[in-house]
Formats: C-alpha cells, sequence, structure tokens
C-alpha cells in the first residue's frame, strides 16, 4: 500500500477528480486552501501580491495504482504546465 499526495493549482480541481474517478479512486482527504510555492512556479500565497491557491489530495492507494496514476498525472500536468502539479508516493507500513 502506498500513500500519495497530489498537490495542484485549484484551477485543475475537476480535471484532478476526473482522473480520480476514471482510475476508481474515490477514497481520498482533501484541503482546498494550500499555499506554497514550488521550484518551477511562482508562489501562490493566496495574497494580492502572490495571488493563487493550491488543493491537496492524499490517497492511500494499492501498489497496483501507482503508475496509472502518476501516467494520468502526467499527461495532466504536460496539459496545464502553467498551474503546477506535483505527485509524491510513499510507503505505508501500517494502517488502522
Amino acid at each position: 500500500m502506498k500513500l500519495a499526495f497530489i498537490i495542484y493549482g485549484n484551477a485543475i480541481d475537476p480535471d484532478v477528480a476526473e482522473v480520480l474517478e476514471n482510475l476508481g479512486l474515490q477514497s481520498y482527504t482533501k484541503w482546498s486552501e494550500v499555499i506554497g510555492k514550488g521550484k518551477t512556479s511562482g508562489p501562490r500565497l493566496g495574497s494580492h501580491v502572490w495571488p493563487g491557491i493550491n488543493s491537496m489530495m492524499m490517497l492511500a492507494i494499492g501498489d497496483e495504482h501507482v503508475a496509472p496514476l502518476a501516467d494520468a498525472l502526467k499527461v495532466l500536468k504536460e496539459r496545464f504546465s502553467h498551474e503546477g502539479l506535483k505527485l509524491y508516493v510513499l510507503p505505508v507500513d501500517q494502517a488502522l
């Protein structure tokens, strides 16, 4: 089992939701107002100086879902390169 974190610009929220739906990934936790700065994107701090907000989703997924999720998000990242999108996948040692 893996824990996947997806961080992305709010503008592509419906597209990320569609990816998850198409892959049959229905369970997640979502943070709707995440601020930060990436290496290739400007700050998104939700302010007048640095407008924009990100969202973040956390999903516990089976190992077999990692590659399809990464592939689908890679396509989305290329399509919306100006929005920013990151995927981090971590091992899950235990879940209750």
